[in-house]
């Protein structure tokens, strides 16, 4: 017993000492903003899209990069860059040589929030630029539904960023 007694003691005294704590780096932070009972779970789960969209992106596997993305998205990106489908519009020369603004967030993971609505069906991730991924939930996964993914050459506009 003694010698329980004479670690904890020792334990005690090591951290006596005139050591200045370091401060700490600072880093960018994040707030989950949900209305109802939505839950951090489903932020989780959300910036577990973005991890993916990297992933893919930076792959250059475009057919899951679309597979992230709903349908209707698919089909307006398609549209908007005048190809047949979600996986041409990515060959399209229009990304050549460019990164989307997507892409970027993506690899960064910074957040400025993540908001669930109430139902937990709709989100809105806010990245520190101010730009915006929207993605629903439909049959238990979440998939984006709106992002800028258009090449800069198409969309430069970015929207105003207030503190």
């Amino acid at each position: 017993m003694r010698w329980i007694a004479v670690l904890i003691a020792s334990g005690l005294l090591a951290g006596c000492g005139e050591t200045v704590a370091e401060p700490k780096p600072q880093t960018t932070s994040w707030r989950i903003e949900t209305v109802g009972d939505a839950g951090p779970q489903r932020s989780v789960e959300i910036k577990r899209v973005v991890r993916a969209f990297d992933r893919h992106w930076r792959r250059g596997d475009y057919e899951r990069v679309c597979a992230l993305m709903t349908p209707e998205t698919q089909a307006n990106l398609a549209a908007l860059l005048k190809a047949p489908s979600c996986l041409q519009a990515f060959g399209s020369e229009l990304y050549a040589g460019s990164e989307p603004p997507a892409v970027r967030h993506a690899a960064a993971r910074e957040y400025r929030s993540v908001r669930v609505d109430e139902t937990g069906t709709s989100a809105t991730i806010t990245f520190p630029d101010c730009r915006t991924w929207r993605l629903v939930r439909r049959d238990g996964t979440w998939l984006i539904n709106d992002f800028p993914i258009v090449p800069s050459a198409v969309r430069v506009t970015a929207p105003r960023c207030e503190a």
